[in-house]
């Protein structure tokens, strides 16, 4: 089983964004799905290919948000950018800019990022960022960024997905999964 359905089947995230693999690869891993359809399907959102758990476990109907575009933060209420189920095939958000938000919710992100109309990122260039990292036996199976300095909301969901994270990684013993923190600075963001 690839590192990334195991972290799908231990419950570490709900959704797994396939940009990675094509061709062969992408055909051994449909076969793997086919094998463990109980737990797991495909859908086809924002023009993209996920592997999701066919039990989706929640993690409350809330979650903080930075703007990368103008730096404000605060909670959105995922059903502004989530729908219930996904069953329309290839199904996108009511606006195009909206799309950065809906991966970060799917992928169980605990801070999404938001951006303005005019798309800009400005808010996270060349700036410090801490770069989150669950490895699964020396495989990078979940990653996301945050601003080193931020404000208490954004750090009270942090707080509690790291909690979370510890909490799989206790009950998984036979399965190698570490949490990396580390910096990084990016000049350019393109979303």
């Amino acid at each position: 089983m690839s590192f990334s359905l195991k972290a799908l089947q231990i419950g570490l995230k709900n959704y797994w964004l396939i940009d990675e693999l094509h061709g062969k690869d992408l055909d051994l891993l449909r076969a793997e799905v086919e094998k463990k359809i109980k737990i797991f399907r495909f859908e086809q959102i924002c023009g993209e290919l996920f592997v999701r758990r066919q039990e989706l476990r929640e993690n409350g109907s809330t979650r903080s948000f930075l703007n990368i575009s103008d730096g404000s933060t605060g909670i959105l209420e995922k059903n502004d950018y989530l729908q219930e189920n996904f069953e329309r095939e290839n199904w996108q958000p009511k606006k195009a800019f909206h799309t950065p938000t809906v991966f970060g919710l799917l992928l169980g992100y605990p801070v999404v990022y938001v951006l303005n109309a005019d798309e800009k990122t400005a808010f996270i260039e060349s700036v410090d960022l801490e770069l989150y990292e669950i490895i699964i036996n020396e495989t990078r199976v979940l990653s996301f960024s945050l601003p080193l300095v931020r404000d208490a909301v954004l750090e009270k969901h942090l707080a509690e997905w790291i909690d979370r994270v510890k909490e799989k990684i206790a009950e998984n013993h036979s399965v190698s999964i570490n949490l990396k923190i580390s910096t990084v600075n990016l000049s350019n963001v393109n979303i």
